[in-house]
């Protein structure tokens, strides 16, 4: 387990294989077993010297990008050794995203965001504009779409800005990509979660949570998940919340293995998996000791 808060999740693209984030400065590596769906811990590395803030899988399926708040990017590969160093931005990096294996674009405490050449590790883009903490999704269609403290969302191509607009009444925090709608989602401290148009085209709100929204995915049904302070996890579809999942504490990551399970990571410093699966489904000690936890969590 962690010594700190987790606050960050990434599944490789095999599915196999978990990495983990955490404020106590770690990364950790864990192995599913695909029979009982659960994952054991199999390796702790730690190259951060600061908080490990955002985590996603490479592409090129060799492991995993980590950003910190020492503001180094380090990519790790599949067991555990450190790769190369992404260095550019001068504070903390809060962000990662990535929709061709050659390209990674990040997002920083220093209002910019930056496209990089994962094989050279040099910058081929600077986006600036936005103030503070810089969100990032890139997509397949050339387009990447940043979110910051000034609570604007602006479109971006080939390194220039397309679009802008007020996006929300408080920080965007992240964002999703909902291929399904050809859409994207956003979140923020304003407790909502917005689905968007790939032009900007605002096309719903999604009302519900009682605290800020710090997490978002979207899993393969099309349904997008968020969570965050209010300690919970809600799943959306067709506009409405399906399902409201309690956690003992603040939310901070939320991700999805291959089976559709839902992976969450939290400020208690543990890791839940939430399966759909009846035969995997955990009744003993472990989902007693989570059942209780809960208890004093929930929002009235």
């Amino acid at each position: 387990m962690h010594t700190g808060c987790v606050r960050s999740l990434g599944t490789h693209p095999s599915g196999d294989v978990l990495m983990s984030g955490s404020i106590d400065m770690t990364n950790k590596i864990y192995k599913l077993d695909p029979l009982s769906g659960k994952y054991s811990f199999t390796k702790e590395v730690k190259y951060h010297e600061g908080f490990v803030l955002n985590i996603i899988p490479t592409l090129s399926g060799e492991g995993f990008f980590s950003a910190g708040r020492d503001g180094k990017i380090i990519q790790i590969d599949i067991e555990g050794n450190p790769v190369k160093e992404f260095v550019g931005h001068t504070a903390a990096v809060n962000s990662l995203s990535q929709a061709f294996a050659n390209e990674l674009v990040s997002g920083s405490w220093d209002g910019t965001a930056k496209k990089w050449d994962v094989e050279t590790g040099e910058v081929k883009e600077t986006m600036d504009g936005h103030t503070h903490a810089v969100s990032v999704l890139t997509l397949q269609n050339g387009i990447t779409i940043t979110g910051s403290q000034d609570k604007k969302i602006r479109l971006w191509h080939q390194g220039a800005q397309d679009k802008e607009f007020d996006a929300h009444e408080d920080i965007v925090r992240g964002f999703t990509e909902v291929p399904n709608l050809h859409a994207f989602a956003s979140i923020s401290n304003d407790e909502k979660v917005k689905l968007w148009a790939l032009d900007g085209t605002a096309l719903a709100t999604y009302d519900g949570h009682q605290g800020f929204v710090f997490a978002i995915d979207t899993l393969e049904t099309g349904e997008i998940v968020s969570g965050g302070d209010d300690c919970t996890v809600k799943v959306w579809k067709d506009g409405a919340c399906k399902q409201s999942i309690q956690l003992p504490r603040t939310v901070w990551a939320v991700t999805h293995n291959k089976f559709g399970d839902l992976i969450v990571g939290c400020e208690d410093k543990k890791i839940y998996t939430f399966t759909r699966d009846e035969k995997r489904q955990d009744k003993g000690v472990d989902f007693t000791e989570y059942e209780n936890a809960c208890k004093g969590s929930a929002v009235p």
